[in-house]
């Protein structure tokens, strides 16, 4: 009947639950989990509609990641690609690769080690601003806020599998 709650930094964690009853029997159990801190989201790094080039805010975002990077050497990063429903869902998730390859790129010219970094494209599996696939009813405008790279720390994590919580 009891519980607790403890904040985990990023990474890897060995949480080991022992337990006594009244008779003194006692039985012990261990979960290993990973928790990943959030780096810096950059859904104000926008994308033009079909484009994977920065603009001139992205870069500003990326070079305020790249000063974080600097003086935590410690953290890895995720760069994950997005795009708006518009056009084939094979096309989508080649042009989220290329934006995720883009500020990888960006980043490593600005002195991020690749090794530090993972990427990945999710197409338009995670929309901000939900529509339908097949027929998107929002204008491109109003899908600007999908067409995003998101940057997460990793601790010793790889890129995520799923969506990730907004």
């Amino acid at each position: 009947g009891s519980s607790f709650s403890r904040p985990l930094s990023s990474g890897n964690h060995t949480i080991t639950l022992t337990c006594s009853d009244t008779p003194g029997l006692t039985g012990s159990t261990s979960v290993t989990v990973t928790s990943q801190e959030l780096l810096l989201r950059l859904n104000w790094v926008y994308f033009e509609f079909d484009r994977s080039t920065l603009t001139p805010v992205g870069r500003d975002s990326l070079d305020r990641v790249i000063g974080t990077l600097q003086q935590r050497s410690d953290l890895r990063i995720a760069v994950e690609g997005h795009t708006a429903p518009y056009g084939s869902e094979a096309y989508n998730m080649s042009l989220s690769d290329r934006r995720a390859q883009t500020v990888v790129s960006y980043l490593t010219r600005g002195g991020v080690a690749a090794g530090r970094m993972a990427q990945r494209g999710f197409g338009e599996q995670c929309l901000m601003l939900d529509d339908d696939h097949a027929a998107p009813a929002r204008s491109k405008v109003e899908h600007r806020v999908n067409r995003r790279v998101e940057i997460w720390s990793l601790g010793d994590g790889g890129t995520s599998m799923s969506c990730r919580p907004r």
